[in-house]
C-alpha cells in the first residue's frame, strides 16, 4: 500500500503514480510548495528550486520526477519549507534567520514577526496523512536511528542522482527531512550529504541528533 511503499522509497510506485497523475498535476503541487519561485524573506532570498515543465508523451521523465529525480532540483531550505509545511498543517510561513536581535545585554533590540507566506498549500486530511506515514518510517525503518528514540520524530529518506560532466555517475547526495514531534509539531529539519550516498544513513542520523536536542533538550 502507499504507506509501506513510502517507507521504502518505492521508485516503481511512485513513479507508476507519477505517470498516473500527469506532469501537470506534479508541477502544481510542487509549485504549491515554492519550487519555480524565488522565495524571500526577511534579509534573504532563496534560489528557485526546480520543478519540469514535461511533454505528456515524456513518460520515462514524468516517472522520474515522481520520485525527484530527472530534472527535479531543490535547495535545503525549500524541503525545510516542505517539511514545516506537512507539519503545519499545510500552512506555509516565510522563511527567516532569526526570531529577533539582542543587543550585548540581552535587550531585544528588534523581534522578527511570524508571517504566512501560503495557506492551503495541501489539506489537513493529506498533511496528517503524511505525517502519519513519515512517523510509521522512523519507527519502523530497519536503521533504527537510535537519537530518534523519545522524539515521536517523522521523516523521509532520499537519494538523489546526478551526473559528472564526463557523463558517469556519481556519488549520490543523501536527503533526510525529519519534524517532530510528528503528532504535535515543533521542528522540522532538512538535511543534505552532498555525495553521501543514502539518505537512510548519513542524513537520517545527523537530523535524528538536531531533533533529540530540540526536542529533549540533550
Amino acid at each position: 500500500d502507499l504507506r509501506r511503499a513510502y517507507r521504502v522509497s518505492s521508485n516503481v510506485v511512485f513513479g507508476t503514480l507519477a505517470m498516473e497523475l500527469g506532469n501537470s498535476t506534479l508541477k502544481q503541487t510542487a509549485e504549491n510548495y515554492g519550487f519555480n519561485s524565488v522565495i524571500r524573506g526577511p534579509g534573504l532570498t532563496i534560489t528557485a528550486s526546480q520543478f519540469p515543465t514535461l511533454e505528456s508523451y515524456a513518460q520515462g521523465e514524468i516517472a522520474q520526477s515522481g520520485i525527484g529525480q530527472g530534472g527535479v532540483l531543490s535547495t535545503p531550505i525549500q524541503m525545510a519549507l516542505v517539511a514545516a509545511t506537512v507539519a503545519n498543517d499545510g500552512v506555509m510561513m516565510q522563511p527567516k534567520l532569526v526570531n529577533k536581535v539582542v543587543d550585548k545585554d540581552g535587550n531585544t533590540v528588534k523581534e522578527i514577526p511570524n508571517k504566512v507566506l501560503k495557506e492551503n498549500v495541501i489539506s489537513v486530511d493529506v498533511s496528517n496523512t503524511i505525517k502519519e506515514y513519515m512517523g510509521y518510517l522512523v519507527s519502523n525503518n530497519i536503521y533504527r536511528w537510535p537519537a530518534f528514540e523519545g522524539t515521536n520524530a517523522g521523516g523521509k529518506t532520499g537519494t538523489a542522482d546526478y551526473k559528472l560532466p564526463d557523463g558517469t555517475d556519481a556519488v549520490p547526495h543523501a536527503w533526510f527531512i525529519s519534524a517532530a514531534p510528528i503528532d504535535d509539531p515543533e521542528i522540522a529539519v532538512a538535511v543534505i550529504v552532498e555525495n553521501g550516498e543514502s539518505g537512510a544513513v548519513i542524513s537520517a542520523e545527523i537530523a535524528s541528533y538536531v531533533v533529540r536536542k530540540a526536542v529533549l533538550g540533550y
